[in-house]
């Protein structure tokens, strides 16, 4: 996953590889680093290059990477996820029936995300007015000009899905054998309209 990755080239990538690059750096005496890192979310791999070099704070970091590594890879405790998508990775499955009593950060964190989706629902209704503004005045056009400049293109595009009720009708038997199950989990805010 790309979360907390930034810009190709840039020194801006999740703490954890920060600060093995960092310690890298430090025990070379190196002048910069590459980090190569190969996402596979894409459809097609994607190598891209991260770009660092010696923090000037450094000395103040060793206590700081002395625990990580003591931690980490003495211990073999994993580091926290940094993405939603690396937690849900991490946790694919939930416990049956378990709880977990919220601290008081957790249900600040709570209140916090249920008015950042407040926020986004009635961003999103304005992005729709605002869209089906554009697209009543582009009617069957497929490009929006402002002189020569292009603002918003509206065009007609065709895709093809395989109707899977109608090939389990039609094939069962080879309908099963090609079906894979998976777990997923769904996070969901409770009480929050």
């Amino acid at each position: 996953s790309r979360d907390g990755w930034g810009e190709p080239g840039s020194e801006d990538v999740p703490e954890q590889y920060w600060l093995q690059v960092q310690h890298y750096l430090y025990v070379s005496g190196r002048d910069f680093a590459d980090l190569a890192v190969m996402f596979l979310s894409d459809p097609k791999p994607e190598v891209t290059i991260y770009t660092m070099k010696p923090a000037t704070e450094y000395p103040e970091l060793v206590g700081e990477l002395n625990e990580w590594w003591a931690r980490h890879v003495i211990e073999g405790v994993e580091p926290s996820p940094y993405s939603t998508s690396e937690a849900a990775e991490r946790w694919r499955q939930s416990r049956q029936g378990s709880r977990v009593d919220a601290t008081p950060a957790v249900l600040e964190s709570i209140r916090q995300l249920a008015a950042v989706r407040s926020q986004l629902k009635a961003l999103e209704q304005e992005e729709e007015h605002l869209k089906l503004a554009v697209q009543l005045h582009m009617q069957d056009g497929e490009q929006l000009m402002d002189g020569d400049s292009v603002l918003a293109t509206w065009k007609s595009s065709s895709s093809s899905r395989v109707d899977l009720g109608e090939l389990r009708k039609r094939y069962p038997e080879q309908a099963a054998e090609c079906t894979v199950a998976s777990v997923s989990r769904r996070f969901l805010l409770k009480g929050q309209k």
